[in-house]
């Protein structure tokens, strides 16, 4: 039986958007090499990276305590962190290895379960993790693991940061059934006075602070 042109266009048409979609970030990453690197890096002009870049990493850029930092999710427009954070011990982490390129120096092509294997017991201050549950971590199992390998991983008084969208099909699970988070406490981050902070925009993102006992 042979299929018809509608039957197969629907496919070709998303393995077309795919390819440009490659494509396009090929060619990003090609600019920002072209350019410099991390000191000529493009941003995502967005309500939540404008808080994530103008809030909530000034903080952590001038605090003492906050020296060792993870930053988990990496994509064309995260290279300028590695700027942002050139005075502190700054690492990255993905499991995608094409986006190694948009690392750190210090780079880790994994998923955040398996990052204790890369960062000792006790070793972090502080744990970005924005933009990868519902992009990529979307099993409760995994997110367990995951954030049970952040918990060891950050010293005591450590902070985690969630940045998630609360939208469909964005939350596969909500945190509160995260048990491996219920070790945490809430912190309320001084900056923006609120221990969880929603940017009005479309994608409904939202910032969950937590610290390690």
């Amino acid at each position: 039986m042979k299929l018809s042109l509608f039957a197969w266009a629907p496919a070709l048409m998303l393995s077309t958007l795919q390819v440009a979609k490659d494509a396009r970030r090929q060619m990003l990453g090609a600019s920002i090499r072209l350019a410099g690197g991390p000191d000529a890096a493009f941003f995502l002009d967005t309500p939540d990276r404008v808080i994530l870049e103008n809030v909530i990493f000034p903080y952590y850029q001038l605090s003492a305590d906050h020296q060792a930092i993870l930053f988990i999710g990496c994509d064309w427009y995260t290279v300028g962190y590695t700027r942002c954070f050139r005075l502190k011990n700054y690492a990255t982490m993905d499991a995608d290895p094409s986006r190694a390129e948009y690392g750190a120096e210090r780079h880790q092509i994994a998923s955040m379960e398996a990052l204790g294997q890369c960062h000792p017991a006790a070793s972090l201050d502080l744990i970005v993790c924005n933009g990868i549950v519902g992009w990529g971590l979307n099993d409760l199992a995994d997110a367990e693991a995951s954030f049970a390998a952040a918990y060891d991983a950050l010293r005591p008084g450590g902070h985690l940061i969630i940045g998630w969208n609360d939208i469909d099909p964005r939350r596969p699970f909500a945190l509160a059934d995260i048990k491996a988070l219920a070790q945490f406490e809430r912190l309320m981050f001084p900056p923006l006075g609120q221990s969880q902070h929603r940017v009005d925009h479309k994608m409904h993102h939202v910032f969950d602070f937590y610290i390690k006992p």
